[in-house]
């Protein structure tokens, strides 16, 4: 999508994905084992991915259920997917019983990876809905690089007024909004999060633009970091 593939001397999009997908193959049957040596199902394992690759919300109840493993084992294996740096885990934003009653979100470590997996199911032309977990994967790549662990988490909240992440500081978090096409900063205006400021992020700016207390920013200046 923006990465991975821009490192591969390919220039046929189902050769990019196809060595993507050998990636993966890779991971699970060497690396993963050399991590826990009880997990010897990649089956398991294989399907775990491609579902948080169409859902990222990791609810132990559910994807257990789905997999057919026990729950402690899909936090295992999730855990086990961060240490082999394919998943990026965030915590949900809130104080100690939000981050540890509230499901956590799984993000790819490139887009890239997310893409070549969703390709097995959707070919080479992906839904629309996917375009924004991809342009989220992105973004959390770019600030894990740059922050630490723990600063960043994402909003649970289901009303549409709030943005996407929130970057705590040392005074007043940052509010982090991302989209394909958008131009309005009205779900960081309305937020009840008492933040330093927004930053909207989106492939539909132009320009760089202070539009009171939040900035839109374009895409490719945010990925000069």
């Amino acid at each position: 999508y923006q990465n991975i593939p821009n490192f591969l001397f390919y220039e046929n999009n189902i050769s990019i994905n196809d060595s993507i997908l050998d990636l993966f193959k890779r991971v699970i049957l060497e690396d993963i084992p050399k991590l826990n040596s009880s997990f010897t199902d990649s089956a398991k394992i294989e399907r775990l991915i491609l579902r948080l690759a169409g859902s990222d919300e990791i609810n132990p109840e559910k994807l257990a259920g789905i997999i057919g493993v026990k729950q402690n084992e899909i936090n295992e294996l999730i855990d086990i997917l961060t240490k082999a740096e394919l998943l990026n885990v965030l915590l949900p934003y809130g104080g100690l019983d939000a981050k540890i009653v509230k499901n956590k979100i799984a993000f790819f470590m490139s887009p890239s990876l997310r893409s070549a997996l969703l390709s097995t199911l959707y070919g080479q032309h992906l839904p629309e809905q996917f375009k924004s977990k991809l342009l989220e994967d992105l973004i959390v790549m770019y600030l894990r690089r740059c922050l630490t662990d723990g600063v960043i988490s994402f909003l649970t909240t289901s009303k549409e007024t709030n943005p996407d992440f929130v970057i705590e500081t040392r005074h007043k978090p940052v509010l982090l909004e991302v989209g394909t096409n958008k131009t309005k900063t009205k779900q960081m205006k309305c937020s009840s999060i008492d933040c330093r400021y927004g930053l909207l992020v989106s492939q539909g700016i132009a320009s760089p633009e202070l539009l009171g207390n939040c900035i839109q920013l374009p895409l490719r200046w945010f990925l000069l970091l």
